[in-house]
């Protein structure tokens, strides 16, 4: 059982959010003070982050049985990431319309384009390409559950399904890679958005699979017996720094990217938090940081629309000239932050209590 409340892991959440904030606004910095949006162009490992603790996550939550019917799960699930990325797809609708054709593409988070991994051509709501990653996963995973046995080993499972999907789409395409950005992609065919299909051999998808791993290498204290030996900690920091020299020349999202050095960095937070874990409360000094955790999703979803709001005119023209790249830069920031605050509050937390309550009244009715 996986005790306390996980503030590192949630932090690190934050953190990664605003990682891919920085990566799409860094181009506003970038005639002025180049050096800062080199630096935050970088940005993109907060999605291996994402993928890392959404596996871990998704593991821990059906830690309790009756957390492991497939419809009550696929229920919170619903809720909880796909409403409220609709509700910011309405939000930038009305700011910036795409193509028809787009936006029921997007809607049904069907990649764009057959082409270009790991994206696929992205989505109307650009983060949102990620959110395909996630209920492809969350698809697996409740598949995994289906039986008895799944949802007595539902990691492994869930993990056999997912490795042995890409390695069949891998070996259909008759290509082996663990680079994400080159994995091949289906022939395409009219009328038929293949990208989806594409999706399925794509290495990434490993990266839910490894989260799974530390999940139960969590749950059974691994990480806390690891975090007692002195030399462990130091190691973390070791290879983290080494990978990062190379992590600088490596743009992009998979392990042979970002992936393994956010695998590091989710490792040596999950260590340090199995270090404080004897601790029921969440410490004063996290308490902001947690915070920003708990808006990073909201976060996640709001800053392109915040950035679409900015270069439409005259609003980004005023911004700039009165501000400078930097104040504008900021101004932006600010303002995702206030945004994601709101949309917290009035959007993402009533769909996670509907997504709860709906799927108890689920489980009461099956029971």
């Amino acid at each position: 059982m996986i005790s306390g409340k996980l503030e590192l892991l949630q932090v690190l959440r934050g953190i990664a959010a605003l990682l891919v904030v920085l990566l799409h606004f860094q181009d506003i910095l970038l005639d002025e003070w180049p050096w800062f949006a080199e630096f935050f162009a970088h940005g993109y490992i907060g999605v291996d982050i994402f993928f890392l603790i959404s596996g871990f996550v998704i593991y821990v939550s059906t830690e309790n049985g009756h957390d492991r019917d497939v419809i009550s799960f696929l229920t919170r699930r619903f809720f909880r990431v796909v409403v409220p990325a609709w509700v910011a797809m309405a939000l930038l609708l009305c700011i910036k319309p795409p193509l028809l054709e787009n936006l029921i593409l997007s809607v049904l988070f069907i990649p764009l384009q057959n082409s270009h991994p790991p994206g696929y051509g992205y989505n109307f709501l650009i983060v949102a390409w990620t959110l395909t990653y996630e209920l492809i996963f969350y698809t697996l995973f409740a598949a995994a559950m289906a039986s008895e046995t799944g949802r007595a080993h539902r990691g492994l499972v869930a993990g056999m399904l997912i490795v042995g999907m890409v390695a069949a789409i891998q070996t259909l395409t008759g290509t082996y890679t663990l680079n994400a950005e080159e994995a091949a992609v289906l022939p395409s065919r009219q009328f038929l958005p293949v990208q989806i299909f594409s999706l399925l051999g794509n290495p990434l998808l490993t990266e839910f699979v490894v989260g799974v791993g530390l999940a139960w290498a969590y749950q059974r204290k691994l990480l806390a017996w690891l975090a007692r030996e002195p030399f462990v900690p130091l190691l973390v920091v070791l290879v983290s720094a080494l990978l990062t020299l190379m992590f600088h020349y490596r743009d992009g999202n998979g392990w042979t990217n970002a992936g393994l050095l956010a695998l590091c960095i989710v490792i040596g937070t999950l260590i340090a938090q199995s270090a404080i874990d004897r601790t029921a409360t969440t410490k004063q000094y996290l308490r902001i940081a947690v915070y920003l955790g708990e808006l990073s999703y909201s976060i996640y979803l709001l800053h392109p629309i915040v950035k679409s709001i900015f270069s439409v005119a005259p609003v980004g023209k005023l911004a700039a000239a009165s501000f400078g790249p930097m104040g504008m830069f900021l101004l932006m920031l600010a303002c995702t932050f206030f945004a994601a605050r709101f949309f917290y509050k009035l959007v993402e937390l009533p769909c996670q209590t509907i997504g709860r309550e709906v799927a108890e009244r689920r489980r009461r009715f099956v029971v």
